[in-house]
């Protein structure tokens, strides 16, 4: 900001100063001493953006040229077009964009600014496109070869010990587009950093979304993560991951992992919309196509970047200004089985499976499964669904289940990491759920009990269809009955043998000849046994009456729902719609 450069070729020596006053003068010397004091006594040094970004690119006189004399396209607005039929059209290669533009070169009036190739369109629009960081990877998902890691120049992976190229080739590659630049360019747009002031609406202070929960809050609040930093220049980000199959006709039906950021307080008409939801990766799939062995190694390049960027200075459009920028990851909205590898948990059918107590699970036999009898702990000890005759086990604990603290849990997660086999880390795992430390711990605010939400779409669509089958007796069947009479529960429901049939078959090992035996095997297990009516299912005259109130339920306009037969027909549920109609339920 200052030089303290002397004019000598004047008699009166002077000081270059760059203050805001002065702005590039020469000044004398005692001028120059007193802005610089004026200046840093109140602080007011501006901050260097880290990411530069000049909004003044887009409005290139080159690119906003009409594409020919008298026509309302502009050049970037055909190169854009045609860049985006290229990139949603998977078949298309570069060299048929390539005849397309050549085609239409010709076609449009001459002379024309079209680029003649799909070399040419890329490089005129090549400096406004973000950058991205390509990545030898292991084969088998153990390190990334990363430049200024100890990994660089590695020829074969130091743990699997599989090469790193075949036949001069990189065997298995990963992509990462970076969150500074584009975070650069959001608040770099006037038009889109304004968005972050936008003022909120508050329908009666009634929960509307995330944003007006006390989750939320917290984040500002004393102690938070954003504590007393404006809003609009926080970044709270949510990521998800799942396993996707991007072909049909695959034998795998997870081959890779996209790894997607939501900014959680964008305005919600925009937040889940492929633009600003920043996908930072494609994690490949593993050899013949199965999915990849750990997230780790590719969740770490995201880490790193992100403590990078925890506190960081842009140019913000809105303000005309450089700002400090916060940005921190504090949600995961995952599966059950995403959680599993992403947070290194048990998975659903692991005894601990519950990810937020300490409840053991119960292996039944019959069902073939792991199931959780004690659904009464979560309710309040004097609530009155205790005292009904039909619901769970009337002598269990009533006392809730207990939950471990982010700290105990991080010890568990060490000690796992200390066994020296396999066979003790198994046992570890099944006795406490977790698999050990894992990439986002590094963050200095991670605390995965509270910023793991609970799996919400599977919790709609699968569950409440779960819900109603069982209403409908859908699954009803020995196996169930078999399940409840282990845990001694509705004795009334058990099965029982049909004697007029059980006494016409004779005892095991008994001689029978060819055509009676035939007789006996053709006969239908089911027919041996009487199963009662539960407790649980609709008869069918409550089936049409729920179907008929199910039918006449009267939604909001805005919701875009259409009422049904939701009980005989639960399929409906299995909608988009429907899952919003599930959760009214």
């Amino acid at each position: 900001m200052f030089s303290s450069a002397e004019n000598t070729q004047s008699n009166n020596p002077k000081w270059y100063c760059k203050c805001g006053i002065c702005n590039g003068k020469w000044v004398p010397k005692r001028t120059f001493h007193r802005h610089t004091d004026e200046v840093f006594s109140n602080k007011t040094v501006p901050l260097l953006p880290k990411y530069q970004f000049d909004e003044a690119a887009y409005r290139d006189e080159n690119l906003l040229s009409p594409l020919f004399s008298g026509a309302n396209t502009t050049l970037l607005e055909a190169v854009t077009q045609h860049l985006h039929v290229f990139s949603t059209n998977h078949g298309m290669s570069k060299s048929a964009l390539t005849d397309v533009l050549k085609t239409e070169k010709r076609t449009l009036p001459q002379p024309n600014n079209l680029p003649a190739s799909y070399k040419e369109a890329k490089d005129l629009i090549k400096h406004l496109l973000i950058p991205l960081y390509k990545y030898d990877v292991c084969v088998n998902d153990c390190v990334v070869y990363r430049d200024n890691t100890e990994f660089a120049g590695l020829q074969s992976c130091p743990k699997c010990k599989e090469p790193r190229y075949f036949n001069g080739k990189v065997r298995k590659s990963f992509t990462y587009m970076p969150l500074g630049p584009r975070l650069a360019r959001w608040f770099g747009t006037f038009n889109l950093c304004k968005l972050l002031y936008a003022e909120k609406i508050s329908v009666r202070g009634t929960l509307t979304d995330f944003i007006d929960g006390s989750l939320y809050n917290s984040w500002f609040q004393t102690g938070g993560v954003f504590e007393a930093t404006e809003e609009p220049l926080c970044v709270p980000l949510s990521l998800f991951t799942d396993g996707v199959n991007p072909n049909k006709h695959t034998s795998s039906q997870k081959s890779m992992w996209p790894l997607i950021l939501t900014w959680i307080n964008l305005p919600r008409t925009i937040r889940q919309v492929m633009g600003p939801m920043l996908l930072m990766g494609i994690i490949p799939s593993g050899p013949k196509g199965c999915e990849p062995k750990t997230l780790e190694p590719y969740l770490e390049i995201l880490i790193e970047e992100l403590l990078d960027l925890t506190e960081f200075p842009l140019q913000n459009a809105y303000i005309g200004a450089p700002t400090t920028v916060k940005v921190a990851l504090l949600q995961f909205l995952c599966d059950i089985p995403a959680y599993s590898k992403l947070l290194h948990l048990s998975g659903h059918s692991a005894l601990r499976s519950c990810p937020y107590c300490n409840e053991v699970g119960h292996y039944c036999h019959s069902l073939k499964k792991t199931i959780h009898v004690s659904n009464r702990h979560f309710l309040p000890i004097g609530d009155k669904m205790r005292e009904g005759t039909g619901f769970a086990l009337q002598d269990r604990e009533t006392k809730n289940p207990t939950t471990i603290s982010n700290e105990q849990e991080k010890q568990m997660r060490l000690k796992y990491d200390r066994l020296p086999n396999k066979t003790q880390k198994q046992k570890h795992q099944k006795e406490t759920g977790l698999k050990g430390t894992y990439a986002l711990m590094k963050l200095p605010y991670h605390n995965r009990l509270h910023q793991m939400q609970p799996d919400g779409m599977h919790t709609i669509a699968d569950f409440i269809s779960h819900v109603m089958d069982m209403l409908i007796g859908k699954h009803d069947g020995v196996n169930v009955r078999s399940c409840e009479k282990s845990f001694n529960r509705f004795p009334e429901i058990w099965v029982q043998q049909n004697s007029a049939v059980t006494e016409a078959l004779p005892p095991q090992g008994t001689k029978r000849n060819k055509k009676r035996r035939l007789n006996e095997e053709n006969v239908n297990p089911e027919e041996s046994i009487v199963l009662h009516p539960t407790p649980w299912s609709l008869s069918k005259e409550q089936i049409k009456t729920a179907d008929a109130r199910a039918a006449s339920i009267t939604y909001s306009i805005a919701h875009n729902i259409s009422p049904g037969p939701h009980f005989s027909k639960p399929w409906t549920l299995r909608t988009m719609n429907a899952k919003l109609q599930a959760s009214f339920f």
